[in-house]
């Protein structure tokens, strides 16, 4: 049984703190404040996905139009590790479009965006702003890459995946799909949507005749497996 109880900013604060990110729950209170005058909606899940990826939601001609990365909810923007007006519209229709219980696969991983070898893994904005589990976002966090800080030169958000099998996996689906590759990916691990974004990496136009496209904002298209 799944149970649900409100969340004190305080306990916010605890959450994050398990997570690695040291933030006083006065901070957590100050982002809330601005995410309601952007985006009434979503204020607190927001704030913590922008806190776990060290973002803040710009407010633009009356319209939130990006996630941009920096230290202080008030400071100068990082245009690296912006993340797009479509990018945000696509996370925020799977929050309005799909159930509760559903689950995503994503080729977003890094800040920036890019895939790369030994990328920062620390890119929350596609479960922070749809409110969806994903079978593999971003790993910066974990107890294997906590562990494995320093391990050939690499602090830990910089560590590989700790499970290389399923993130071969989670890769193929959006770079080299096959029918088998997504029916492991819907019954073993109960993905039902995808969401590929070409600034993250190479997104294969075989996906589209695989799996049924649902949205498309900017560099972003969302697929249902069926």
């Amino acid at each position: 049984m799944v149970s649900a109880a409100h969340l004190s900013y305080r306990d916010v604060e605890d959450l994050l703190v398990e997570r690695g990110v040291e933030v006083d729950h006065v901070t957590v209170y100050r982002w809330v404040q601005l995410f309601t005058r952007c985006w009434p909606r979503y204020a607190l899940a927001g704030a913590v996905a922008a806190l776990l990826g060290a973002s803040i939601a710009i407010r633009v001609d009356t319209s939130v139009r990006y996630v941009a990365a920096s230290v202080d909810p008030l400071g100068a923007i990082n245009e690296q590790l912006v993340v797009t007006d479509g990018e945000m519209r696509a996370a925020l229709w799977l929050n309005e479009h799909t159930s509760l219980d559903d689950v995503v696969a994503t080729n977003v991983h890094c800040r920036p965006v890019r895939n790369t070898p030994h990328c920062d893994a620390r890119a929350f904005w596609v479960t922070g702003l749809s409110g969806r589990r994903a079978v593999v976002e971003s790993w910066g966090y974990t107890d294997a890459t906590l562990a494995a800080h320093g391990q050939d030169g690499y602090r830990y958000p910089q560590q590989p995946a700790p499970d290389p099998a399923l993130f071969a996996l989670n890769e193929r689906v959006f770079t080299t799909p096959t029918p088998a590759d997504l029916d492991r990916l819907r019954d073993a691990y109960g993905v039902r949507w995808l969401l590929a974004d070409t600034h993250a990496g190479t997104v294969s136009p075989d996906l589209a005749r695989l799996a049924p496209v649902r949205y498309t904002a900017g560099p972003v298209t969302i697929h249902e497996l069926r």
